[in-house]
Formats: C-alpha cells, structure tokens, sequence
C-alpha cells in the first residue's frame, strides 16, 4: 500500500489498552485487525452466516446471548461515555515556592492495605481481564476510578505494577481469584 492509503487516528486509553491485548492474545497486527474491523463495519467484507436455519430450541438460546450481547454492549458504552465524561486534564497553574516548608502530611502507621471492597473490585477486574499485563491492569483500574494511587506531587496515577502483584497475591490469598 502506498502512504497515500495511510490513516491515523487517535484512541481513548481503555480503547488502546484493549486493543492492545486483542493483538496480544490473537497474535495479530493492529492494521490487520483494524481493516477487518472497518471492512465489517462497512459492509465490505461479507459476514459468515449459517447455511441451514438453526433448530427452534438453539433460537432460544441465540436470542438470549444476542441479548446479553446488547445488554453488554450498551454498557460499554456508558463505561466509555463515563470515562470521558471524568478524564481530566493536569491544570498548568504552578504553585509559587514559599520561604517556609510546608510541613508533610504524616502518614498513618500500620500495615499498609486497601479496603477489602478496592481488593474485591480488582480481582474481578483481573478476572474480567486476564490477558492484561500488571502495567495494562494497572491503568485499566485506574481508568475505571477502581484505584488511583497518588505520586509525590500529589497527582493522580495508576499504581504501580509490584505494589498490584501483591494485591493479587493477597486476594489469591483470601480466595477471591483462582
């Protein structure tokens, strides 16, 4: 193909991330894999129907997954709709420095952990998303407002990949992941 067939478009985060373990776990290319999405969306590339009605008995269970499908699908969209809605931007007002340090907050003491409901709602977002890398994972959570751990300068990010496998580790631990 010549460049003048190029196209180039931007992805949402979760959209990208997604895409990216579709290509993982297919072993695809990401052009391929978008020219067969678009082929389909299109009309372009003829979709593979049966080619003997289906039994009345298998009709009731296509029309249950086909609404499930949708179900699942308008779902996806409000996620997406939502994540858009709550991304926001890093403002690009500095903070003048002061003469005098501003004392840190202290920390509490104890054995760091995470509410036992943040635990649960990652090891279903591990289940959810099994191909996912720890990095991968960690920016879904943090996408999906699941957990969002703070850096130094006090901005939002996701956490960092040793910190969630031991998370994972401790929810194996509790019976919450196989």
């Amino acid at each position: 193909m010549s460049d003048s067939n190029k196209i180039s478009f931007r992805l949402s985060p979760p959209l990208q991330t997604a895409l990216t373990a579709y290509v993982r776990q297919h072993r695809g290319h990401v052009s391929d894999i978008m020219r067969e999405a678009l082929e389909t969306y299109l009309g372009l590339r003829p979709t593979e129907r049966p080619t003997a009605p289906a039994p009345v008995s298998d009709m009731s269970d296509v029309m249950a997954k086909l609404t499930a499908l949708v179900s699942d699908g308008a779902d996806l969209r409000n996620q997406l709709a939502a994540l858009d809605a709550r991304e926001t931007r890093p403002s690009r007002i500095r903070q003048r420095p002061t003469k005098h340090q501003t004392p840190r907050p202290t920390r509490p003491t104890g054995q760091p952990g995470i509410p036992p409901e943040t635990l649960q709602a990652i090891a279903e977002a591990r289940q959810q998303y099994p191909y996912l890398t720890l990095p991968e994972l960690a920016r879904l959570l943090y996408y999906q407002h699941i957990y969002q751990a703070r850096g130094k300068d006090g901005q939002a990010r996701p956490v960092d990949h040793s910190r969630l496998r031991r998370w994972l580790a401790q929810a194996r631990e509790a019976g919450l992941l196989s």
